[in-house]
């Protein structure tokens, strides 16, 4: 009996590398085609002033399913990650954090600019921040963070990002207006495959693997996550990162 389980043991295991590298693999493929379709219709976007009005809302439509995929396949990437050894490991190297939030910030600020939603930096965040940590795994967390703030806000809203050093930490804050988070369901927001109620009326696309990932990749640097919401007026989401 005992050599039966350990050879269950072992099979299960087996089966799950199969399916973790075969995700890996599939996510990968998918990647450098939609990270095309994305630029090139961010390039377009640059010159919508000289587009008519039918053409303009069309290339949006693909470029918001275009960042949705992303999402989607960055997520199953990342899930299978994190059932992998490579779960742990981190590369550390000398970052501009201010920099790197500024720039994801751009990048996804023509996802809400079609629904009037602006994204405003607040005068307390630095020009500058230096920091040491894994680059693209933060990039990750602020991508998801600063998206969801603007999926989630009204028409004509705007998200704003602020920032404090407070207790040894750099904390990034991103504040929206939009739909907010029910009270009951708040507890279950950093769940896998969670999404909130309203959340789902407001936008049918999402997995719900996000907020938990990226509470897992924060984690990995020590980091932190949490959030202050009210449905009907609005999340304000803090990152938190040792100084």
């Amino acid at each position: 009996l005992a050599a039966a389980g350990y050879r269950g043991a072992r099979k299960n295991e087996e089966l799950a590398r199969i399916k973790s590298r075969f995700l890996s693999v599939a996510s990968h493929e998918l990647r450098s085609p939609l990270a095309g379709v994305v630029w090139g219709t961010e390039s377009l976007l640059r010159r919508r002033d000289e587009l008519d009005e039918n053409t303009r809302k069309m290339i949006f439509r693909v470029h918001d399913s275009a960042v949705y995929m992303t999402e989607t396949v960055n997520d199953i990437l990342d899930t299978s990650r994190f059932n992998s050894v490579a779960q742990n490991r981190i590369q550390r190297e000398a970052v501009d954090l201010a920099e790197l939030v500024r720039s994801v910030a751009g990048v996804l600020s023509l996802t809400g600019e079609q629904r009037g939603i602006s994204t405003v930096f607040d005068p307390s965040f630095p020009e500058r921040l230096p920091m040491v940590f894994d680059k693209e795994k933060i990039r990750r967390v602020f991508a998801n963070v600063i998206g969801n703030a603007l999926k989630y806000s009204n028409t004509g809203g705007a998200v704003t990002i602020s920032y404090e050093q407070k207790n040894g930490e750099h904390i990034v804050t991103v504040a929206d207006k939009g739909i907010g988070i029910p009270a009951a369901e708040q507890k279950n927001i950093f769940a896998t495959y969670y999404r909130a109620s309203n959340a789902q009326k407001h936008d049918a696309h999402g997995t719900g693997m996000g907020l938990r990932l990226i509470k897992q990749l924060l984690e990995l640097h020590n980091g932190r996550i949490w959030f202050e919401s009210k449905e009907g007026e609005g999340t304000t989401v803090y990152v938190a990162l040792k100084a």
